[in-house]
């Protein structure tokens, strides 16, 4: 597709949904548009180079989400749980939603679609609604979430 295809495609995306509006940012988005762009006027078709992608070892990203968010625990713990704050439970979802969300995002598991912070939280406790998930949840999760991933990145760049 062309760019102007390519930002039709994803203007049409982004109206027709709201539940990831904040997982991507749309200059992040625009950027990747332009590099893609401009690298396809760079290099010539004979002079193209095809490297063949490794598929990740799933059980390595595996680990390395475990102990990220062991970490994670360790850490926030006191300042959520042993402040009252929320409940070992509430803390132990929030925890489990960040694993599963690293794992779907960085290679972790089979399937290579991204799922949601409300829809991880949502299997841990079913009737939660999106309403309240941005009232109650949305916050922390996130806070947390952004730790982790940056964690994970750096984890990711060391090996």
């Amino acid at each position: 597709d062309t760019v102007p295809e390519m930002l039709k495609k994803l203007e049409k995306i982004l109206v027709e949904q709201g539940e990831y509006k904040r997982m991507v940012p749309l200059i992040t988005v625009a950027l990747l548009f332009k590099d893609v762009y401009v690298s396809r006027w760079e290099t010539q078709p004979e002079e193209a180079e095809f490297v063949e992608l490794q598929e990740p070892d799933i059980n390595r990203i595996k680990q390395l989400t475990e102990k990220i968010c062991a970490e994670l625990s360790d850490e926030f713990y006191p300042k959520y749980v042993s402040n009252g704050k929320y409940s070992q439970e509430l803390f132990t979802c929030y925890v489990n939603t960040i694993a599963a969300s690293l794992n779907s995002e960085f290679g972790g598991t089979e399937e290579r679609e991204r799922v949601s912070y409300f829809e991880c939280l949502k299997t841990a406790m079913p009737g939660l609604t999106r309403e309240r998930y941005v009232s109650d949840h949305r916050a922390v999760i996130e806070y947390l979430a952004r730790i982790a991933k940056n964690r994970m990145k750096e984890a990711l760049k060391a090996m």
